[in-house]
């Protein structure tokens, strides 16, 4: 796969030298610590098939209330038909918007693919990292590409009788945003992760994501959207301090 390597090789023949930061506990780390190509979290086609289903469910049980109202309405009276295609609106409204996303869920299948790949895919807190992107298929169309990497915090909660979710960034690492086209199919940013954030976690009622989010603007056409998901390890003094 020619296109992986260009995208792998420049990061591990570049001007650094990456040391592999493992985690001698963690497998997945030592497995990680080299130059890799990302997985996009939900693939394009992943995406319609969740928008199919939607729009099958809410717009099967929506249309049969419609089939009701207007064929055997349950109320013989003028006022009460009324009533009952008032309240029928706001669910056919959504069934539109469901309908509507799915469309530019199905538009988005055709717009340039990206490929994003790390000097390592498991970075220290602290540790300096490259980002590199490729961009392909339907190129020109792309007016403007902007890669970011962000960290975020998932938690689950009970609040009363209620069980709660919540999701706040607490790191956001401009990468790039371009707008050359030369500049938009290939290129690499050198960054560093912050050492004052954190570092990967999963637990059953909490989460620590980083992702690098790439964007690209397309007139009159679903942007490009993708989500890379990578792991971060502790900083190298933190794993000292715990041998």
């Amino acid at each position: 796969d020619s296109s992986i390597r260009s995208v792998g090789d420049p990061l591990a023949t570049g001007r650094h030298s990456f040391d592999a930061h493992t985690v001698a506990e963690d497998l997945t780390d030592q497995r990680a610590a080299v130059p890799q190509r990302l997985k996009p979290k939900q693939t394009r086609i992943a995406r319609l098939f969740v928008m199919l289903f939607l729009v099958t469910f809410w717009c099967g049980i929506v249309g049969i209330f419609v089939h009701v109202a207007i064929f055997d309405p349950p109320f013989d009276d003028f006022w009460g038909r009324i009533g009952l295609s008032l309240f029928l609106i706001p669910f056919v409204l959504v069934g539109l918007a469901l309908i509507g996303g799915c469309l530019h869920t199905l538009l988005s299948l055709f717009n340039p693919s990206v490929s994003i790949a790390l000097s390592t895919g498991a970075p220290c807190l602290g540790s300096e990292l490259d980002v590199a992107w490729e961009v392909s298929g339907g190129l020109r169309s792309l007016q403007r590409l902007n890669v970011v990497i962000i960290g975020q915090e998932w938690c689950r909660y009970v609040q009363g009788t209620d069980t709660k979710t919540d999701m706040s960034t607490f790191a956001v690492i401009e990468i790039c945003t371009i707008v050359e086209q030369r500049e938009i199919s290939f290129g690499s940013r050198s960054i560093t992760i912050p050492v004052d954030t954190m570092h990967s976690f999963e637990a059953n009622n909490n989460r620590i994501q980083w992702t690098v989010r790439v964007q690209g603007e397309i007139a009159w056409w679903p942007n490009v959207s993708e989500d890379f998901a990578f792991r971060v390890a502790p900083s190298a003094a933190a794993r000292r301090a715990s041998d």
